[in-house]
């Protein structure tokens, strides 16, 4: 989850959606009105409707798709960041729901502390998110 709200952050500073910044659809707000095939669009919304109820859950995965559906032209003029959406996916995939509670991060065994976008800035990765380090973290520590 930490490394998720880094790359969002530097992601959202990069295309101007600082304002809409940690749980949101960063391909919808580098091209506005992006199109996803129809098939997958009502597919994607019935998997969502049927299990998926928070809001920040369905932003970002509607924001995976749309960032997978961006054109590669779209990207070229932005600066050559991680995918923003790679760590929350993984952390999806892992089992991990998370809930919003005030300043924190509900990520099931233990809390993250959202801060601030300018905290999350860092260039540096949080963690790195092969399969070692992340049964770590999910042994160990909260996610």
């Amino acid at each position: 989850m930490r490394e998720y709200l880094r790359r969002s952050a530097r992601w959202a500073e990069a295309v101007g959606a600082a304002e809409s910044w940690p749980f949101f659809d960063l391909g919808e707000a580098i091209e506005p009105g992006i199109h996803v095939d129809g098939d997958l669009a009502a597919e994607m919304e019935d998997f969502l409707y049927q299990n998926v109820t928070r809001g920040s859950i369905r932003n970002t995965c509607w924001g995976a798709v749309h960032w997978a559906a961006l054109p590669p032209d779209t990207l070229a003029g932005l600066p050559a960041l991680d995918d923003p959406y790679e760590p929350l996916l993984l952390f999806y995939e892992r089992g991990g729901p998370f809930t919003l509670e005030g300043p924190f991060i509900n990520v099931g065994e233990g809390m993250v502390l959202q801060k601030n976008i300018e905290d999350h800035l860092s260039p540096q990765p949080v963690t790195d998110l092969d399969a070692i380090s992340l049964d770590y973290l999910d042994t160990n520590e909260s996610r």
